[in-house]
């Protein structure tokens, strides 16, 4: 009896096909593109349903949450520097009445962090803002509130005008990624890196330059679940500060995992973990160096479900517990992704955990992309197997 050879295209893959032909293009299976493994087969998931299509303008971020118990918010930043709230009763603008916002572009990198039924958000160009439902619009840090009136402080820095005089030392400050740290001992903190001044003019030494501070890590004030920090300043009676971070290159990005938080530049990983208090109204953090050949490709580079991180860095696809960094793929998947990884737009890699999947979604721009992402890659956790590259269309963060 002939035996027929069968080629499976898919490593770790032991399911039997049961796509009908006509869900399929003439190659799509066996180029394999545009499929993702199941529970029980191989489907096609090209087209899915598009959302958010009422945006006006061009999407470049979106974050969601429960600005309600009940009920669910997207946030979308579009290019042209509109911010707008989504929900099920509609769309409204609520871009800030301060700031600038107008250089918003698809290379424009924003961060969001969830407190409960606030978002804390960060564009590199502004103070760090915040939102909350029965605010107008976006709110700044160093701003005066729309509904409380109070000025929550950020940009505190002082410095010396030529008279001797005490005067704040920047004009502006912004910082690279802005990330809520629920730390055991003290609630909820804010933490800031790489952080970059406009020295005020009449400040001397300095007056009119720009200071980069990229190895610079701040936290804030301590404040609870559904609020935020009164100020960034160090006082006697919380525990903000700021420190430099022994890392190679600026700080990219951090993340809380089990209780500490994980400060990570291009190459290098730092852990911020609580080690009790100095004395009765001033906890202290601990800063260790975890690994010197694991870090972060760009913002929003890292998902993190349950008790694990995955992540993506210049070099590898990784998991970490919070004790040790795993590869991830074989040298296959490696080479496939960074061979076609567009190296004009890095900063357009963002990764995020699809739940209702089980997977960790890769979303970066080919060889082929003007700036957008145009692929994705995925890895289903539960079943521990990679799907194939699927096709986006000028993907921005989601």
């Amino acid at each position: 009896m002939a035996i027929t050879n069968i080629k499976t295209p898919f490593s770790k893959m032991t399911f039997t096909p049961d796509v009908p032909s006509s869900s399929l293009t003439a190659t799509e299976y066996n180029a394999g593109y545009n499929v993702e493994t199941d529970v029980r087969s191989i489907k096609s998931v090209l087209g899915e349903q598009y959302i958010l299509s009422t945006i006006p303008g061009t999407a470049i971020f979106v974050t969601g949450g429960f600005l309600q118990t009940t009920n669910w918010y997207f946030i979308v930043a579009t290019q042209g520097g509109t911010w707008y709230r989504i929900s099920n009763a509609g769309i409204s603008n609520i871009t800030p009445t301060t700031g600038n916002f107008s250089g918003y572009t698809a290379n424009t990198v924003i961060t969001a962090s969830w407190n409960g039924e606030v978002v804390f958000l960060n564009d590199m160009t502004n103070p760090p803002m915040y939102y909350l439902n029965g605010e107008p619009r976006i709110q700044m840090f160093d701003s005066p509130d729309a509904i409380t009136g109070q000025t929550y402080v950020w940009n505190y820095d002082l410095g010396y005008n030529v008279s001797g005089n005490v005067v704040p030392l920047y004009s502006s400050l912004t910082a690279g990624f802005v990330r809520v740290y629920n730390s055991p001992n003290v609630g909820s903190l804010l933490v800031a890196g790489n952080l970059t001044g406009n020295i005020n003019a009449n400040v001397v030494p300095g007056g009119g330059t720009v200071q980069s501070l990229p190895t610079t890590l701040r936290w804030s004030q301590n404040f609870g679940l559904n609020s935020g920090p009164q100020t960034w300043a160090p006082t006697i009676s919380n525990i903000a500060n700021e420190l430099e971070i022994a890392v190679r290159g600026p700080l990219i990005d951090g993340f809380t995992l089990n209780g500490n938080f994980y400060i990570f530049s291009y190459w290098d990983c730092v852990l911020m973990a609580p080690i009790g208090y100095t004395s009765t109204s001033a906890p202290t953090f601990a800063f260790t160096k975890v690994t010197d050949g694991r870090g972060l490709i760009n913002e929003n580079c890292f998902a993190i479900v349950d008790t694990t991180a995955y992540g993506v860095d210049a070099r590898d696809i990784w998991q970490f517990n919070g004790q040790n960094f795993q590869p991830m793929g074989d040298q296959r998947i490696k080479n496939y992704f960074y061979s076609n990884l567009n190296p004009n737009y890095t900063n357009q890699v963002f990764m995020v955990h699809n739940s209702k999947k089980y997977q960790i979604e890769i979303y970066y721009p080919d060889l082929t992309s003007t700036g957008l992402c145009t692929q994705m890659i995925s890895y289903r956790y539960d079943l521990d197997c990679w799907n194939a590259p699927r096709d986006e269309i000028g993907r921005a963060h989601v």
